[in-house]
């Protein structure tokens, strides 16, 4: 982990969109750029850090004896604690999901949802993890991020397996920062085009669901003008229902012809 210097913060991740910049580049870490309203609210909240005079909310905290200084029951955060704020927030909001505001990724395969784990995001943060728990608990309690319970799953042996708690982002991040139209018009993007994609997935499903009707069908009627003609066949795998399905028709079709005989 790098050490801290209250001069020099460490945001080498939080990069300013440039106009130039193609779709096809990625970021800091390796990924493809994420949406432009992401990358671009991750650049006033260093002032958290440089110029946290500006934010009361967000950089001062209550204490019960007045300060001097600021002649008021605050006191400014120590600026490692707003370096880790600033550092882990923008982790987050560079991976959140823009229909649901959860921090995660889809996986890529079973197009679920996964949660990232706390620890997982120090390291991208380039946080330690008690530093990282610190500034989560931090950000919860003044309303930017929220997190639902853990969930457990079980195991075959009876023992149970925690699994990410979701993390979210509040929309109030956005507000602050005079970006929540733009917020709303992106997720409104989003919502439409991951229904689209569940459409055309549900219709991908059901053209594969009849193609594969209609060769157990062909397969079926095939087996059965063999069997009629005294033909033995083979059952293979995966048209062994269709063959086992015209195999009893052409018994019943025997059975009936034995009796009409």
């Amino acid at each position: 982990m790098p050490i801290h210097d209250r001069n020099e913060p460490d945001f080498d991740h939080i990069q300013t969109p440039s106009p130039n910049e193609k779709a096809t580049e990625y970021d800091y870490f390796g990924k493809r750029l994420r949406p432009l309203l992401l990358r671009s609210i991750c650049v006033p909240m260093k002032e958290w850090f440089t110029n946290p005079i500006r934010h009361l909310a967000y950089c001062f905290h209550r204490t019960d004896e007045i300060v001097q200084v600021w002649h008021a029951n605050i006191r400014l955060k120590n600026s490692q604690s707003r370096e880790a704020a600033v550092k882990l927030l923008s982790v987050m909001v560079l991976n959140m999901d823009m229909a649901t505001m959860l921090v995660g990724y889809r996986d890529p395969k079973t197009k679920a949802f996964q949660h990232y784990k706390l620890d997982s995001l120090a390291e991208m943060a380039d946080l330690t993890y008690p530093r990282a728990r610190r500034a989560f608990a931090w950000l919860k309690s003044v309303g930017i991020i929220s997190n639902d319970d853990q969930v457990c799953e079980k195991n075959a042996d009876g023992t149970f397996t925690g699994k990410a708690a979701p993390k979210r982002i509040s929309e109030r991040l956005f507000d602050y920062f005079g970006m929540g139209n733009w917020l709303k018009e992106q997720r409104d993007w989003s919502s439409n085009r991951l229904k689209e994609g569940r459409a055309e997935e549900s219709a991908a499903d059901k053209r594969q669901r009849e193609a594969t009707a209609k060769m157990q069908h062909e397969k079926m009627l095939k087996d059965l003008a063999a069997l009629v003609a005294g033909k033995k066949i083979t059952p293979t795998t995966p048209d062994a229902a269709a063959t086992s399905k015209a195999r009893s028709v052409a018994e019943r079709w025997a059975d009936i012809s034995s009796l009409l005989d």
